[in-house]
């Protein structure tokens, strides 16, 4: 009832976001052109997507053709403003999707202001990059880009999705023509995938991929040894996470042969407390898993030293996602090399 009460709302911010959109198109707004290449991977919609593994695996496409990659983002939830280069410290200056990209992709000079065009003139002043892949910069036309990639889920397309704040569409679907390429995710398989583009709007005329999430290993939180998935099958898990789909992180789990037995579940981004870490020891001391399993992104909120007698306590494992892509993956690494 109350998402319904919120529809008109919906069809105002819409109306604003349509405005300021054609406001771009035709030049009424200016945009600032950065001094090297900006590949944009975004979405139209909030959390969620999967847009962090593809931001991962586009840089690393990158340096592995020996180009100097920078990874700007705003870097959601931070307590810090400005231009921040990420380089360990800890997640909450910086937020915790920057800091999880700064491990995966090492090469990669990672940075994060809410400023794109000063965060990207940084980035090529100080440290010389030579392609900036602008995370979740899709609405943030002020910086021009060479390339566009949007990710949607299936789900969404399948579904649909309101305006916010009824939905959590930021755009509407038709926005999607902007791109260049969309990108599928959280496809079941490739039949799903090819049933689902069809569902995109007929006058777009860009590449089509899709993919979905995978888990490529289960590490202990304390030390990052690699747990064998073999071992992980038929035990007792309990689950915690804070994304925008924690339904797919318990399926995916499901998936290789865990039996999840509980799964607490937070809002994306979430600041975990110490009331928070105290419900889950109840929690596990009550139900006994083998494991306690959680994001890698979850664990970058949880790298400081008040939950690490939680960590070195408790058998608490993470998962390190990344794509398999089902389609469109050749077409879409022509488009990333040729910018």
């Amino acid at each position: 009832m109350r998402r319904f009460l919120l529809v008109p709302l919906g069809w105002l911010y819409g109306g604003v976001v349509r405005l300021r959109n054609v406001a771009y198109d035709r030049g009424m707004l200016s945009a600032a052109t950065a001094a090297v290449p900006v590949i944009c991977v975004g979405n139209i919609s909030a959390g969620g997507t999967g847009k962090t593994p593809l931001v991962e695996e586009i840089a690393q496409w990158l340096i592995a053709e020996g180009r100097k990659v920078g990874i700007l983002s705003r870097g959601y939830g931070r307590t810090t403003s400005g231009y921040v280069r990420v380089s360990g410290q800890e997640t909450a200056l910086v937020g915790d999707e920057p800091a999880q990209i700064s491990i995966n992709v090492p090469p990669a000079v990672v940075a994060v202001d809410e400023d794109r065009i000063r965060g990207a003139g940084r980035l090529v002043k100080d440290n010389g990059v030579q392609v900036i892949v602008l995370d979740d910069g899709f609405q943030h036309r002020r910086l021009k880009r060479n390339l566009d990639i949007v990710a949607i889920r299936a789900h969404e397309l399948i579904h649909g999705d309101a305006m916010l704040p009824a939905g959590n569409r930021r755009e509407p679907l038709s926005s999607l023509l902007r791109a260049q390429s969309v990108v599928i995710t959280q496809c079941t398989n490739g039949e799903e995938f090819h049933r689902v583009r069809t569902l995109l709007p007929k006058e777009f005329q860009g590449s089509v991929a899709g993919v979905r999430t995978n888990i490529r290993s289960i590490r202990r939180a304390i030390g990052n040894s690699e747990e064998p998935m073999d071992r992980c099958r038929g035990r007792r898990v309990a689950a915690f996470s804070g994304i925008g789909t924690p339904s797919a992180f318990r399926a995916t789990l499901t998936s290789l042969g865990m039996n999840v037995v509980e799964h607490s579940v937070f809002p994306d981004h979430h600041e975990y407390s110490a009331q928070d870490i105290e419900k889950l020891q109840r929690a596990a001391e009550e139900s006994k898993p083998d494991m306690l399993v959680t994001t890698q992104k979850d664990l970058m909120r949880l790298r400081s030293m008040q939950f690490e007698k939680f960590l070195r306590s408790f058998p608490v494992f993470y998962s390190v996602a990344g794509l398999e892509w089902l389609a469109g993956d050749v077409e879409m690494r022509r488009l990333i090399l040729s910018v």
